[in-house]
């Protein structure tokens, strides 16, 4: 494993790896997109590249809230495919792969998001699986 980013939404963090990441832009305006169901929140218009935006809050069984202007974009890449993930914001760089031996694999059944549970010093943090992700994207883009 390469670094990954940590992000934090509410009091909880997260982790993606490095390798799945694009960049991170500040949110920004959506344009509305009703693919009939809540986990998305609209099409970021990045450079003129359309790129969906999972409402990461509800993927992930959080309290949903309106966006803010401190909130930020990270913009995925998996296989072929991109998404952003919406985030309260990133916190840093870090190699996880120190914590990982003592990691909680795959335990999260109700969230198939998360892959690994990490103690890190004072925090959990919790490594998303990006491949849970382009299922909702999939469903963008063969129109339902």
């Amino acid at each position: 494993m390469e670094k990954c980013i940590i992000f934090s939404i509410d009091d909880q963090t997260y982790a993606m790896e490095l390798c799945y990441i694009d960049s991170v832009v500040p949110a920004a305006e959506l344009i509305p997109f009703q693919a009939g169901s809540k986990s998305v929140l609209g099409l970021l218009n990045l450079h003129g590249v359309m790129i969906p935006v999972i409402n990461t809050r509800v993927v992930l069984g959080l309290p949903i809230r309106d966006l803010e202007i401190s909130d930020q974009f990270i913009i995925c890449k998996y296989e072929k495919q991109k998404f952003a993930l919406s985030t309260d914001h990133t916190i840093e760089l870090r190699d996880l792969s120190p914590y990982l031996e003592n990691a909680e694999q795959d335990n999260y059944d109700f969230l198939s998001c998360i892959q690994y549970a990490i103690n890190c010093e004072d925090r959990v943090i919790f490594l998303l699986r990006p491949e849970a992700f382009t299922s909702l994207t999939h469903a963008l883009q063969s129109g339902g």
